[in-house]
């Protein structure tokens, strides 16, 4: 049987089928049965979205055709509703017609054959209708926005593709104009792949340029969703953050910084606006990760900084480093960096000081004592412990006291000794947020500083730890020792917080390279099925020896992340015992 001969039969079987169906089916817009709500049903770019509720939870018939030619079925589905009778579903439409198609879409849905259907009329068309009508916008002497204004079905067209017409059209003719002029720089290289970005864009921009500084939270979240994903790459292995997935308090201080710094005349496109939501996300970052992590985070966003950071770039010396990313922690930590050229400037001053001051004090910088560093992100801040150091650290912070360890008992006394004797350090002199996770090359370094087992210029090539990253010193030197492995072959899992059993089988491994013998008693868990085999032993031995603790009732929860309170007291006790 050939090709064609089969897609006949499939179109009639469909013909047939959609016949008995939806027989019954009218045209209304919501169900005359209340026992079937559709709460949402349109089409956004060749993509139908539905959602509804079907109260007596059975299955419910889904078909979408051309409302002229009911043979012609697009999308046709029996779907079955969820424990609460809930459905939902996105589906992509396929078409093949070389010539241009616009047409209603018919888009019905029935639960109940003795019941109406719900029905929706939308507008649909193909990939060669959207390509022509962008030759037709290149082609007018009309601007973006007024030529997608300018006929019922391009207004169809051009919402159906994502374009937010109504917020444009709900504008005086001033501001209009504006969005117009904006948009028009980029007319020559106007796509189907960009037009929306480039229309919701100017008009977000211009209205950006007039709006308060609430007005510009909600403007730079609708910004970051319906034209331009706004990005922060937190480190060069594109581990990122985005605005609209950030906490509410951070989307206000953004917001916040754009206003203050915006150009009095206003943004004059959407990529100024974009890159000034962008620095703004920076300076929130720049303020608050850990000082070792600054240094990626900078050179990662070097393209909306307008400079190279040419001496941070070029700088190799790891006590240098941490010695000047400490300094401008400290900085940050008394007043926010609020202009990225203010900022910059602190970074290079920090380098030429912590270059000029390398060498004195105990070998570790500037940034390598009690100060190295006022504020964290996640993890601990830690600092190479030495017996010169160790007694005048311990003289100045023996009456070291947080304010935040309420609730932490259990590893209060830990906290107050490792910080007295310079290794781990608060993200303030007043805070030290127990509660943060720590993640797996920050629990490494912490271990190879607190042992002295020193760094490594180079070892296993993961993809994940480049040789200038502050932490792969200690990442290849625990590898060399056989302390820690990677998450595979090629990746150690740089940025991924560390779980409660791989730390424990860390620690373990650690103790076995001091040589000291270990007791064998041990202490089982009720959840030891969770455990990965490579860390059954070792946490039941380190809990028999009171290194390690379970959460309560007998459960270790071996996958839960560790947290900088559990680190500190399993390096404390460790120390105390083995070092």
């Amino acid at each position: 049987m050939s090709m064609s001969s089969r897609k006949a039969i499939v179109i009639t079987a469909l013909i047939s089928l959609s016949s008995l169906i939806f027989s019954q089916f009218q045209m209304l817009g919501y169900s005359a049965d209340a026992k079937l709500n559709i709460s949402q049903c349109e089409i956004k770019d060749k993509t139908l979205f539905y959602e509804g509720n079907f109260s007596d939870k059975g299955p419910v018939t889904v078909m979408a055709r051309k409302k002229d030619n009911h043979s012609d079925i697009r999308y046709m589905r029996i779907i079955t509703p969820n424990e609460d009778g809930g459905f939902a579903n996105n589906i992509r439409f396929y078409d093949e017609e070389i010539s241009a198609d616009f047409f209603e879409m018919e888009v019905l849905f029935q639960a109940d054959e003795d019941e109406p259907a719900v029905s929706f009329d939308l507008p649909y068309f193909n990939y060669t209708k959207k390509s022509e009508s962008i030759k037709e916008m290149l082609e007018s002497n009309q601007g973006i926005l007024e030529f997608m204004m300018s006929d019922e079905d391009l207004i169809k067209i051009y919402n159906n593709m994502g374009v937010i017409l109504d917020l444009y059209d709900k504008q005086d003719s001033d501001i209009k104009n504006k969005i117009n002029i904006s948009a028009n720089k980029y007319k020559s290289s106007v796509t189907t792949e960009n037009v929306v970005e480039i229309a919701n864009g100017s008009i977000y921009a211009v209205l950006a340029g007039k709006a308060n500084a609430a007005e510009l939270k909600k403007l730079i979240y609708e910004f970051d969703i319906e034209s331009k994903d706004v990005l922060i790459k937190k480190n060069a292995v594109a581990n990122t953050e985005r605005f609209s997935n950030l906490s509410d308090e951070d989307q206000e201080w953004i917001a916040s910084n754009v206003y203050a710094n915006k150009p009095q005349e206003g943004f004059s496109d959407y990529d100024e606006f974009y890159k000034a939501i962008r620095k703004s996300m920076f300076l929130r970052f720049a303020n608050t990760t850990h000082y070792m992590e600054l240094k990626e985070l900078i050179l990662s966003n070097a393209d909306i900084l307008d400079n190279e950071m040419n001496q941070l770039k070029n700088e190799t010396n790891i006590s240098v480093l941490d010695a000047a990313m400490a300094d401008v922690r400290r900085q940050a930590t008394k007043t926010n960096f609020e202009d990225t050229e203010i900022f910059i400037k602190a970074v290079n001053d920090a380098l030429t000081k912590a270059k000029s001051e390398t060498g004195k004090g105990n070998g570790s910088g500037s940034g390598g004592g009690s100060g190295g560093g006022g504020g964290s992100k996640t993890g601990i801040q830690i600092t190479m412990p030495s017996a010169a150091a160790d007694n005048s650290i311990a003289e100045n912070n023996k009456d070291y006291i947080f304010k935040d360890l309420t609730g932490y008992d259990w590893a209060a006394d830990a906290i107050k000794e490792l910080t007295a004797k310079g290794i781990v350090n608060g993200i303030s002199d007043e805070l030290f947020e127990p509660g943060r996770n720590i993640t797996r090359e920050e629990f490494v370094t912490l271990i190879c500083r607190a042992f002295n087992f020193g760094t490594s210029k180079e070892g296993v090539a993961f993809n994940d730890v480049n040789a200038e990253d502050w932490f792969a010193p200690y990442v290849y030197r625990a590898v060399e020792m056989g302390i820690v492995y990677g998450i595979s072959d090629s990746e150690f899992g740089a940025g991924m917080n560390i779980t409660r059993e791989d730390m424990a089988a860390i620690v373990y491994r650690v103790i076995e390279k001091t040589g000291v013998n270990i007791s064998d008693e041990v202490e089982s868990f009720a959840d030891e099925s969770d455990i990965s085999d490579y860390a059954k032993y070792p946490i039941k031995v380190l809990s028999g020896n009171n290194i390690i603790s379970g959460v309560g009732g007998n459960m270790f929860e071996p996958k839960k992340n560790a947290r900088r309170a559990e680190a500190a007291v399993i390096i404390y006790r460790c120390v105390e015992r083995y070092s």
